[in-house]
């Protein structure tokens, strides 16, 4: 039998192509000047005088051999006030963008979080497109909790109707950080966030077309899960899609505010789960109500000028 062999020639071009196609530098930490500074990626880790070690490399990753990890830690600015968060960036903070190629849709990466205590946090995400001047083309921001342990993928929406430049984006800016839950008294000290494998995606007019088919059309406030329940439960809600934009390019994702409250029969508002501005897209909270009574609750929906409420029974 015939053994096929690549040439040396072709077999480079193979491996050159496939890291071309990633327009992130050091996308998947694997490279570090020392252990708390990632290649081609800037830290929060130093605010003169003060020194905290954040951000570190790390073996626990979801491919390859190194991620990126960031630790809440406390302030030695501040100690046992407001603690020493977790940044990532990268062509921010007086860096060189990185340069991009193509109208990209997505960002999406992986990710673990463990919490240090019963409080959750949050890794928020924000990346944006700019053109050759500077200016604004797309953004995209986006908040993540994981309470599973494993590695999670996340994708951030890049919507280019909030730009303020007609021009293709040739630099990115992505910043990524750690925030505490508003109610650990211990500001979330010891909770860490674990990052890699991070990529630009969607990159040409269909795949817009392809992602906006595969978004809500309708508004929509589903029924509760588990009903009734016992204290926790779900609820999942829908926003729409936008209508093409005037310019008649793409589809837009159209971001707005929302807001999920929860009241009980006399009206009286007893939670608030969502107000936020977000885009188009399916969502799902969880909704604890263990420091509520048995009894009839309404759950409320609203974005966009439009209201949807639901009933849920809470039974202990």
């Amino acid at each position: 039998m015939k053994r096929k062999y690549i040439s040396l020639p072709i077999l480079f071009f193979l491996i050159n192509s496939v890291f071309a196609q990633n327009e992130i530098p050091n996308y998947g930490f694997e490279e570090w000047v020392n252990s708390t500074q990632p290649g081609a990626w800037s830290t929060g880790n130093t605010l003169p005088p003060f020194t905290a070690d954040a951000i570190t490399q790390t073996s626990e990753a979801y491919e390859g051999q190194s991620a990126a990890r960031g630790e809440i830690m406390d302030s030695p600015a501040t100690p046992g006030l407001a603690p020493w968060l977790p940044l990532l960036s990268i062509g921010s903070f007086g860096t060189v963008p990185p340069p991009v190629t193509k109208r990209y849709t997505h960002l999406k990466g992986y990710y673990k979080i463990v919490n240090a205590n019963e409080f959750q946090t949050t890794l928020q995400v924000q990346v944006n497109l700019l053109d050759g001047t500077q200016n604004l083309v797309a953004v995209g921001q986006d908040n993540f909790n994981n309470e599973s342990g494993d590695f999670t993928e996340f994708s951030v929406f890049i919507d280019y109707g909030l730009g303020n430049s007609t021009n293709d984006p040739t630099q990115v800016q992505i910043t990524i950080n750690l925030a505490p839950n508003e109610e650990d008294a211990s500001f979330g000290v010891g909770s860490y966030f674990i990052l890699d494998a991070l990529e630009l995606t969607g990159g040409d007019p269909t795949s817009i077309e392809a992602e906006q088919s595969e978004l809500p059309q309708q508004f929509e406030l589903n029924q509760n899960y588990p009903n009734p329940f016992n204290p926790a439960t779900k609820i999942q809600y829908s926003i729409p899609v936008a209508a093409p934009s005037p310019a008649g390019r793409d589809k837009l994702r159209k971001v707005q505010n929302v807001t999920l409250k929860v009241y009980d029969t006399l009206g009286n508002e007893v939670a608030t789960l969502v107000n936020e501005h977000k885009p188009a897209g399916t969502y799902e909270v969880n909704f604890d109500a263990s420091n509520l009574s048995s009894g009839l609750y309404l759950y409320t929906l609203s974005a966009g000028g439009i209201t949807k409420t639901n009933k849920m029974m809470l039974i202990k």
